[in-house]
């Protein structure tokens, strides 16, 4: 079942994280932006600008709403630019994180002094969005080797699965994702290369 959350953040509750530039909009308001899109699409297949002049009041939260809807594969882009939903069983859960501080943990990985930060920070975001346990454990097993982190060290368990199990009440209670995983941002930034540090100083210049 798919739950309306807030495009940018993926809060379901009138609570954003901060900085989110759509704070202070409440849930009803971010619901509506969907439920125009989803009832338009079930109707018809058709182009964005005809999804527009059907939708009622498009404006900015709808766009954002609507590349939420394609990034997690709940609309399909046809071969002649048209959209439509996905069919119930091609539809996922999107589980990759696009905002600070968690897009960067789990792009780049943890290293040591912010590895038990960063895994909760995961914990509790995939907790957040009602993954299930067992596909939790296997999104984390997959991070760890992506990313590289396992093999950096700095670990007391033999394997990531045992780490994953031991720190399975994190899920359970599944809060506290900003606080640790801002913690665990900071200490990833300060090992990047100069190289990359310079260019992120430049781009915000």
């Amino acid at each position: 079942m798919f739950e309306y959350q807030c495009p940018e953040c993926y809060t379901t509750c009138e609570v954003h994280s901060i900085g989110c530039q759509y704070e202070g909009t409440g849930r009803s308001e971010y619901e509506k932006a969907y439920i125009d899109i989803i009832s338009v699409l079930s109707r018809i297949t058709c182009s964005k600008q005809k999804l527009q002049e059907n939708a009622h009041d498009w404006g900015e939260l709808h766009d954002a709403a609507f590349e939420r809807l394609c990034s997690i594969g709940h609309i399909n882009r046809t071969e002649d630019g048209y959209y439509t939903l996905a069919p119930p069983v091609e539809r996922r859960k999107e589980t990759r994180p696009y905002s600070e501080p968690l897009a960067t943990i789990y792009e780049k990985g943890t290293v040591a002094g912010c590895h038990d930060n960063g895994l909760f920070a995961l914990l509790a975001f995939f907790s957040h969005i009602d993954l299930l346990w067992e596909d939790t454990k296997e999104e984390l097993l997959e991070w760890y080797q992506r990313t590289g982190t396992w093999e950096r060290g700095g670990f007391d368990e033999p394997t990531p699965e045992a780490l994953i199990v031991k720190k399975r009440h994190v899920w359970q209670e599944g809060y506290g994702w900003e606080t640790k995983g801002e913690e665990a941002k900071k200490i990833i930034d300060q090992h990047q290369p100069a190289s990359q540090q310079s260019r992120a100083q430049e781009s915000v210049a």
